[in-house]
């Protein structure tokens, strides 16, 4: 971990220095530098570097509240992962931008940028995947807390949207591991095929060299129809925790459970999501065959690449923020997986029921006491809900000396065995 922090910090002070190199055509052999961006891809670059940063905050943040956190660490385990494979994806770009970027690339090892791309694809991809599990486990836990806290009259857990959460989550794990595999395998395949062709201009190399590039395309159309697959279930994944949010929402106010973390996932964390995977949906588009032309200019596709980045990465870095800040007022969660009970719509809702408590008793010689039966709360009376007892109006005796033991509402003889007294003395 310290060694990942050393390394940020080097990349953020090299950074500037790096980019303001203005030495043209540079030979790795003269000592000048040979990494000259422009302008988007400095943008790009810079990018890489400030998410890096946030997202390794968020992850130390995620690994306190996974500490702290009783009752509900379920969505942090899921989460910290998730932002760990963030912070490594975006430090990885980093270097892959560096790298696609220096005028002596040839002279690296051939197999370096399929793995740097590898490793970015793969970890992106699981990212994806961790925050939507993070999320599943959200509603999992409220729906546990507010089915405790109604006595199981809400909240049960539907079976349907558990076979659809686990469906979604092997389909996208399956996909986003495929279409990266698929296409680093051919991109390596490719750039080892490369180096043993002798590049020429003569008649016997070009058949070879243009066999090998309709082997590559066909490689890229396999590994971009996985990918497409692949960005449809994870933008499927936004009506699926939606959906699920707002029918807990609804079943909590209805048994008269206000319950802040599912307030919450309704109105900040669903849109924020949905917002993201909008986003997928429509960069899916625009990087398709259908999308930009590849006629287009190479600062068109860096234009659309940095709006990709920037948007996509401010979009997941959110929804995972909000998910932290759920974690500061613990007392939102109810340490135990109990849901805040609102008592003044139970009060609304609640048909009045009276109570029938025993007084003290003063033993005072020579006056006559009036007993009271102890009566127990009715069984489907909340336990959170309390009535304070009931003051009752002083009613004499049948005769001195003599206390009968009856409800207030009812005569002696209305009692099952109503010639049972209890005469003192």
């Amino acid at each position: 971990m310290l060694a990942a922090v050393a390394i940020s910090a080097i990349l953020a002070f090299v950074h500037p220095v790096v980019c303001q190199s203005t030495t043209a055509g540079g030979d790795i052999n003269d000592g000048a530098s040979d990494f000259q961006p422009d302008s988007l891809t400095t943008g790009i670059l810079a990018l890489f570097c400030i998410f890096t940063f946030f997202f390794f905050v968020l992850a130390v943040w995620c690994f306190v509240a996974l500490i702290l956190s009783r009752g509900h660490r379920s969505p942090y385990a899921f989460l910290f992962p998730a932002l760990i494979l963030s912070f490594l994806a975006n430090a990885n770009n980093v270097a892959l931008e560096v790298i696609l970027n220096l005028s002596s690339f040839f002279l690296l090892p051939t197999q370096l940028q399929p793995a740097l791309e590898a490793i970015g694809l793969l970890f992106t991809n699981w990212a994806i995947l961790l925050l939507f599990l993070s999320l599943v486990a959200v509603i999992w836990n409220r729906e546990d807390a507010i089915h405790a806290a109604t006595e199981g009259r809400a909240g049960r857990r539907n079976h349907i949207f558990t076979a659809i959460f686990a469906i979604l989550a092997v389909i996208i794990f399956v996909l986003g591991t495929a279409g990266p595999a698929i296409y680093v395998d051919a991109l390596r395949q490719y750039l080892d095929a490369l180096n043993e062709i002798d590049v020429t201009f003569d008649t016997d190399s070009a058949p070879e060299e243009d066999a090998l590039d309709a082997w590559f395309d066909n490689r890229l159309k396999v590994s971009n129809a996985v990918n497409y697959s692949f960005s449809s279930f994870v933008v499927l994944t936004a009506i699926a925790i939606t959906v699920p949010t707002i029918l807990l929402w609804k079943a909590s106010h209805a048994a008269a459970i206000r319950d802040k973390i599912t307030d919450t996932m309704l109105y900040v964390v669903a849109p924020l999501y949905a917002f993201y995977n909008l986003l997928t949906f429509i960069f899916t588009i625009v990087f398709s065959n259908h999308g930009l032309p590849y006629t287009s200019s190479q600062l068109t596709f860096e234009k659309a690449t940095l709006a990709n980045n920037l948007l996509l990465l401010l979009s997941y870095f959110l929804v995972a923020l909000a998910l932290i800040l759920m974690s500061i007022n613990r007392t939102n969660w109810n340490v135990g997986g109990t849901a805040q009970p609102d008592n003044s719509l139970a009060i609304l809702k609640m048909t009045p029921v009276q109570q029938h408590w025993s007084q003290p008793s003063q033993w005072n010689y020579g006056s006559q006491q009036h007993m009271q039966p102890y009566n127990s709360q009715p069984i489907d009376q909340p336990a959170y809900y309390y009535n304070e007892p009931q003051q009752q109006p002083y009613v004499p005796g049948p005769q001195p000396y003599e206390t009968t033991v009856h409800s207030p509402q009812t005569e002696p003889q209305s009692l099952e065995h109503p010639s049972t007294t209890t005469t003192l003395g």
